[in-house]
């Protein structure tokens, strides 16, 4: 360590030391752990969030919640939204991470286990749909204090001790979009995660589930109509030459379609 070196951490605490350390050795790397006093923590780099020029006309055109463009934020933006939110659904009661510390730079976050992406893809779950169920319990509690997560997939979920904890909140959009359609793009991308995972997933109960929790019995019919929009396309998928052509995202939103139009409202 140059004399330099050492007079700037003789003015640090000793968590700063280590995130500046850690932030050396992950350039490359938007997230990171590392351990201080025996606990491992996440320090979440700032990183800007935004949609392409396409995206936002498309949208404007069709104007469909499962296509609404992220809004644009820079470095110091994205960081002081999504700590802030965070540190909102906290108080809130809301199953996140604590916030430890928050710079223009980065912030940090106490650890609250792997992510469910992770242990279906490890095999380290007994029983899914129990695991599944619980997600949409935490996902229906969010919703039902007129809040949205914005990027629910299981790979946003982490699980640890039987709780499920949200992770990731850097997506924001325009407030002029209506709750509901932000809470509608949460459950099906949330549905759409489970569909990658190639097991027998029970959508009805997970669905019959998040409507006895929220009483948001038109949610079904939001489904039907998004598939009646697409039927056409539907129909073209079918063909095997097509069906070649697909990358495995526009399978797997097909095969849950098909899945979701036998549930009756």
């Amino acid at each position: 360590m140059s004399i330099n070196d050492w007079q700037v951490h003789l003015y640090m605490s000793d968590i700063e030391v280590i995130i500046q350390q850690g932030l050396q050795q992950n350039l490359n790397e938007d997230v990171f752990s590392v351990v201080y006093k025996n606990k491992k923590l996440w320090v979440k780099k700032a990183r800007k969030t935004g949609s392409r020029r396409f995206h936002k006309l498309v949208y404007s055109i069709y104007k469909h919640p499962l296509i609404i463009p992220v809004e644009n934020k820079d470095l110091k933006q994205a960081v002081a939204h999504e700590s802030s939110k965070i540190q909102r659904l906290y108080k809130l009661g809301i199953s996140v991470p604590k916030v430890i510390k928050t710079t223009n730079e980065y912030f940090i976050l106490e650890d609250c286990g792997p992510t469910v992406n992770d242990l279906m893809h490890k095999q380290l779950v007994d029983n899914p749909m129990d695991l599944f169920e619980k997600i949409i319990i935490e996902l229906a509690t969010l919703h039902n204090l007129k809040e949205f997560h914005g990027s629910s997939q299981i790979k946003n979920f982490t699980y640890t001790d039987s709780q499920v904890y949200f992770i990731d909140f850097e997506e924001s959009f325009n407030k002029k979009v209506a709750i509901e359609e932000l809470q509608f793009r949460d459950l099906f991308l949330f549905l759409l995660s489970l569909s990658r995972l190639n097991i027998e997933v029970d959508y009805e109960k997970l669905l019959q589930k998040y409507i006895a929790l929220t009483h948001n019995e038109k949610i079904i019919d939001k489904f039907h109509t998004l598939i009646a929009k697409v039927s056409f396309l539907m129909k073209l998928i079918k063909n095997k030459t097509i069906w070649k052509l697909l990358d495995n995202d526009t399978k797997g939103i097909y095969k849950l379609l098909l899945q979701l139009k036998e549930i009756n409202p």
